[in-house]
């Protein structure tokens, strides 16, 4: 079965998830469950909307009660899960195309699943599925969630005006009104929720992030946020219009977090981000642990070590609240931040000087080119003084500073390489080098 993945369920609609498939995830999730009640949600896509009662069909005859509580984001979802400690089931494929569809679950204590999904794999294809008759309920799961924001959000005295990057997608059924209801001033960017996402791809980076970044300059705002398609990833846009990485966001939370935090400053930081960040939290009495990549990965980390901040290069990240990424959450507390500083984000930026780095996915085609590729590039580089295998790939360091992470991906047939240097001419020459690595093993397979 392709569409289990490391952390979640992900793949095209009705050639890989359909109705008789989505009864029969369901049953396999009722089944592992034992029969326990289930929260479900689903985000916009016309594909999860298609296996939505199918899904929930199966849950119920294996005797799970379900709840649906409305079509939102995931941290809507992921919250009531967190709050009524209770599994949760959403219906998303996150930042893939519209033809896209798949689920994520959670813990009653608000950590994704991980290391389940085999379990659910091995149930899903024995097809021996438990039998009972649940029931089923609606209710409305935002209500709770907004009046929780509301709670643990401090906005300071400076007024604060954000772009906003919906690309159709599920942020936008309740952006830009949520921002607006804590005082800031919104700029919105297709905010107008469409089942397809206008026929784009709902990923915040690059082209997509152009359009918001001209509305920040122009209208001079604080700050830009765009949302991936199940929201649980914000990727920043500071007030000259640059799109900040993973590593200079996290940066930024993180002087403005450890420098209050009264508890203990632990910080949980995925191996593809900047090594700087080790330094810079130790300089604030913090300790870091590095995590592997993946949100369901570095959720956990955070919940065991009771982290105040975590994060990841591809902007998901995690705050002392609960361990699960919000990017709204994210885009709050970015607001929070610069509405008690007499700072612009981009000062915060300039004063974050990290070395260089790229992050590249290269397509392998099909998912078992993919696992051949990354178990050659594996095999090639184990042998490096400084390597370290990580549990989808090998990163390994040139000296103190430079290093090279290749690993697969966890969702698309494509292998990631990502390089940290000292400068960008440095850089230039290793991407060449390692990039020749990868399509040389791509050539042989």
């Amino acid at each position: 079965m392709t569409f289990f993945k490391e952390y979640d369920i992900r793949g095209l609609i009705d050639e890989e998830l359909n109705e008789e498939t989505a009864t029969r995830v369901g049953k396999a999730l009722g089944t592992f469950l034992q029969g326990k009640p289930v929260l479900v949600c689903r985000d916009i896509r016309h594909s999860s909307e298609k296996i939505q009662q199918p899904f929930i069909d199966g849950l119920l005859s294996t005797g799970s009660d379900a709840t649906y509580i409305g079509e939102y984001p995931s941290p809507v979802l992921f919250f009531n899960s967190w709050k009524q400690r209770k599994d949760g089931a959403m219906i998303t494929a996150s930042h893939n195309p519209a033809i896209y569809t798949g689920f994520k679950f959670v813990e009653p204590n608000g950590c994704s699943y991980v290391n389940q999904y085999r379990d659910l794999k091995a149930i899903y294809e024995s097809g021996k599925f438990r039998k009972g008759e649940g029931t089923y309920s609606e209710t409305d799961g935002y209500g709770q969630y907004l009046k929780y924001l509301q709670a643990v959000i401090r906005m300071g005295n400076k007024k604060i005006a954000a772009g906003i990057e919906c690309l159709y997608a599920s942020s936008a059924v309740i952006m830009p009104d949520l921002y607006e209801k804590f005082g800031i001033e919104t700029i919105p960017s297709h905010c107008t929720p469409k089942p397809d996402f206008n026929n784009e791809r709902p990923e915040p980076k690059g082209e997509n992030l152009k359009a918001i970044s001209g509305m920040v300059v122009k209208n001079r705002a604080a700050f830009g946020v765009g949302f991936d398609g199940d929201c649980d990833r914000s990727v920043f846009i500071d007030d000259k219009g640059r799109e900040l990485n993973g590593s200079v966001a996290a940066a930024i939370f993180i002087r403005h977090i450890l420098s209050r935090h009264k508890g203990p400053k632990n910080v949980v930081m995925t191996v593809d981000c900047n090594s700087e960040l080790k330094q810079l939290v130790e300089s604030l009495g913090g300790r870091l642990y590095w995590s592997e990549v993946g949100h369901g990965f570095i959720g956990r980390n955070v919940y065991e070590h009771k982290a105040a901040f975590g994060g990841e290069m591809s902007s998901h990240f995690w705050f002392e609240h609960y361990p699960f990424s919000d990017g709204f959450m994210a885009g709050l507390k970015m607001a929070e931040l610069l509405s008690s500083t007499d700072k612009k984000l981009s000062e915060l930026v300039d004063e974050t000087r990290f070395a260089p780095m790229l992050k590249e996915y290269v397509d392998c085609k099909t998912h078992e080119k993919k696992e051949i590729v990354k178990d050659l590039l594996v095999s090639k580089y184990s042998a490096h003084p400084t390597a370290t295998k990580t549990r989808d790939g090998i990163k390994f360091f040139l000296n103190e500073l430079e290093w090279v992470l290749i690993r697969k991906s966890n969702n698309l047939p494509e292998v990631c390489l990502v390089i940290e240097a000292r400068n960008e001419t440095r850089l230039k020459e290793l991407h060449r080098e390692y990039r020749k690595a990868v399509d040389e093993a791509i050539a042989i397979v």
